[in-house]
């Protein structure tokens, strides 16, 4: 029932990382309380009060970092990025969570100089609840883009097909997988192939046609003319790119940009959503 506790969670505990948010959650809780005013503070001395509400941010922006950094340092067998899953995310969020809204607690009382009620505890309980919220759901955006990326990734592996490409007068043949091919390229009487091979970059030229080859690509999918000298393998374009008004694609381990014509901008767009 609660196995999903299991699943494999986004581990931080690097530096930049913990800075990225940490700031960010201390910058958002500072401007909250100096805008909202929850906790009823002293602002007569208007340099006194921003240190007050600053110390609030620093004391959740600590905690963060004890939790984020250290305490992965102190307990590396429990804590590290192999065996992190939600359920241990959920304990450290707890954790910050508690501490918070104690260090919040005692801060309000002996350095804010705010006398504690009920009403004011609860306000410092839900405040604090918003820092290991946020983490959350940031952490919780990155395990979906992780098990999207997965998804494309076993799709990938799924459609992986073996590739005769025959010359014009069926004298020379390239057979190949289908993932092992990135591009293919007019050259006059030849096309240019450039594919995978042993994990190094190979080119073969075969004399025939661009349109031939169009047509023996055409049962696989993911083979897509984005130019009217280029036909490219989907699985292997890493990001689109844009200068002075033309479109290209950056491809894996080739150096040139491909270009895209404006005739096959859509089929690469809805080719690029689905890949």
């Amino acid at each position: 029932m609660l196995e999903f506790l299991d699943k494999p969670y986004p581990f931080d505990n690097i530096l930049n990382a913990f800075i990225r948010i940490g700031f960010g959650i201390g910058l958002g809780l500072f401007l909250f309380i100096l805008f909202f005013q929850p906790f009823e503070l002293d602002n007569t001395d208007v340099n006194n009060y921003i240190l007050t509400i600053a110390g609030f941010s620093g004391i959740t922006f600590l905690l963060i970092g004890v939790l984020q950094i250290i305490l992965p340092w102190i307990f590396p067998k429990w804590l590290n990025k192999e065996n992190w899953d939600l359920k241990r995310e959920i304990i450290i969020q707890f954790l910050l969570w508690v501490l918070n809204s104690v260090a919040w607690t005692f801060y309000t009382a002996f350095v804010a100089d705010v006398s504690l009620s009920m009403y004011l505890a609860v306000k410092i309980v839900m405040l604090s609840l918003a820092p290991p919220v946020i983490i959350l759901f940031i952490k919780e955006i990155r395990s979906l883009r992780m098990q999207l990326d997965e998804l494309k990734h076993k799709h990938r592996e799924k459609r992986q097909e073996h590739i005769e490409l025959l010359s014009e007068n069926r004298s020379e043949k390239l057979t190949l997988e289908s993932g092992d091919l990135i591009l293919v390229k007019s050259a006059e009487n030849y096309v240019e192939i450039s594919y995978l091979s042993g994990g190094a970059i190979n080119k073969k030229l075969l004399r025939t046609t661009f349109k031939s080859i169009e047509d023996q690509l055409k049962p696989f999918s993911q083979m897509i003319r984005c130019h009217r000298t280029f036909i490219i393998n989907m699985d292997h374009v890493i990001r689109f790119l844009r200068e002075y008004g033309r479109i290209y694609l950056k491809m894996n381990r080739i150096e040139e940009n491909i270009p895209v014509s404006r005739q096959y901008l859509l089929g690469i767009k809805n080719a690029l959503e689905i890949a």
